[in-house]
């Protein structure tokens, strides 16, 4: 990735994240006001959507210092450590949600399901413009790629939630609501797992990597310091 590319990739990213700001205050005050674990449970996720792009914008800004004599592998890894982070962070999000789903199945409670409609179509739109964004450089590195998984998933989320108040305003079952935080929170899971894998795989890479640059530094050395053992 050049220079160009760079810049161009966190200017993206930084539109992209504003979008997820903005939108993870407007689903939990949507949240608060209709009563719906659904919403907080997409504003969790668009919190760690806003979490992965930091840290992707905050990475891509490192990475571009590449190797120096301080950090002889550069600093591409901080990547691979934003990506474990972000991977972490979701897991946590997804234990909650699924406990406070449990909990309102257990004690119904009312959702307003008007309210719940109008701010997840917002969240819609706004997921729809942050893949817009991230759309044409996802394959530049693993957390742009990452974010911009990220934002189409919840893009997906946002929509069951939209579909989920409508059924809602249809029913009025109240344990339609608890259902579909529990479903978000089960459609984050498998894709968190898969980034916890392919993380420490890279992070496995990276240790050997390191290992063997030791290695061969300590072999140099030695050779290098045999003519003074023998002259002694």
């Amino acid at each position: 990735m050049g220079p160009a590319s760079r810049a161009e990739t966190r200017r993206r990213l930084g539109g992209a994240l504003a979008v997820s700001g903005a939108l993870f205050a407007v689903e939990a005050a949507g949240g608060a006001i209709a009563h719906s674990l659904a919403l907080w449970a997409d504003a969790g996720h668009v919190l760690t959507d806003a979490a992965a792009l930091s840290l992707s914008y905050i990475a891509v800004r490192i990475a571009e210092r590449g190797a120096s004599a301080k950090h002889t592998f550069g600093l591409y890894r901080a990547e691979i450590l934003a990506a474990f982070i972000n991977a972490q962070v979701l897991l946590v999000v997804c234990g909650a949600i699924l406990w406070e789903a449990w909990r309102r199945l257990e004690h119904p409670a009312p959702v307003a399901p008007i309210p719940m409609l109008v701010f997840g179509a917002i969240a819609v739109a706004a997921n729809v413009l942050s893949v817009r964004f991230l759309h044409s450089h996802r394959n530049e590195s693993l957390n742009v790629k990452g974010a911009y998984l990220e934002v189409a998933a919840d893009a997906l989320a946002a929509a069951a939630v939209v579909f989920g108040a409508v059924a809602i305003a249809a029913t009025r079952k109240a344990w339609i609501d608890p259902v579909l935080s529990a479903g978000i929170a089960v459609f984050i899971l498998p894709r968190t797992g898969l980034k916890v894998l392919r993380t420490n795989k890279l992070r496995s890479h990276v240790a050997r990597s390191i290992s063997q640059s030791f290695s061969q530094t300590f072999i140099l050395i030695a050779f290098s310091l045999m003519p003074l053992a023998s002259a002694v």
